[in-house]
């Protein structure tokens, strides 16, 4: 088994022990704490299941794989912050950008989808097999994130480069490892719960506490 393919198992074992404990989490007289010593041991627990349980011969993790492809590192490495230790978390962005970084990274990730190839220039996407571009932008909006504050998405973000140029991603190109579907979707649901007199806060309130 290759490094690469020992990631992939772990990040689904990551995201289906992290959805496991959000279902938990809403069942009254369950409710783990997150953090604790019990959460963090069942959620071990259940993030290792995946890769040693074997279904018609193959892991569960590769079930899962095919079913839901590979989450990127910034998605795992923030369920498993907020499984492990929630306070480390960086802060979800306010809902209009939340908004714009749904749309943004939905477009780059669906549009050659829908509308096929797409001429050099229009599709995003493909600069992330050169890498240098995205990295340049990265740099950049690395420097904006530390004078606003933003170190510890600085950080996140950082993670997941540093397991892209190691290889454990199978995916070569540099934005499978930053952005994938569910992160897309929790940016969204994040602007479209935190609108004036949505249910359960204001205009600031946080809604979400993984994702965005």
């Amino acid at each position: 088994m290759t490094a690469s393919v020992a990631f992939a198992f772990l990040s689904q074992g990551v995201l289906a022990a992290s959805s496991l404990l959000a279902v938990a989490s809403r069942i009254p007289g369950l409710r783990p704490v997150r953090g604790t010593l019990p959460a963090v041991a069942a959620w071990a627990t259940l993030a290792l299941l995946p890769a040693v349980v074997r279904v018609e011969g193959l892991p569960l993790a590769a079930h899962l794989r095919g079913l839901l492809g590979d989450p990127s590192v910034v998605s795992v490495v923030l369920l498993a912050l907020s499984a492990v230790r929630p306070a480390a978390l960086p802060a979800a962005p306010p809902p209009r950008a939340a908004l714009l970084l749904a749309l943004f990274a939905g477009l780059l990730l669906y549009l050659p989808l829908a509308t096929g190839p797409l001429p050099a220039g229009l599709d995003l996407h493909a600069l992330g097999w050169r890498g240098t571009p995205v990295l340049a932008v990265l740099a950049m909006l690395a420097a904006l994130a530390c004078l606003r504050g933003a170190n510890r998405w600085v950080i996140v973000v950082s993670v997941a480069l540093l397991a892209w140029g190691a290889g454990l991603v199978e995916s070569d190109n540099l934005l499978d490892a930053l952005v994938d579907p569910g992160l897309v979707l929790a940016c969204a649901v994040r602007a479209r719960r935190s609108r004036p007199g949505a249910a359960g806060g204001g205009p600031g309130a946080r809604t979400l506490e993984v994702g965005c």
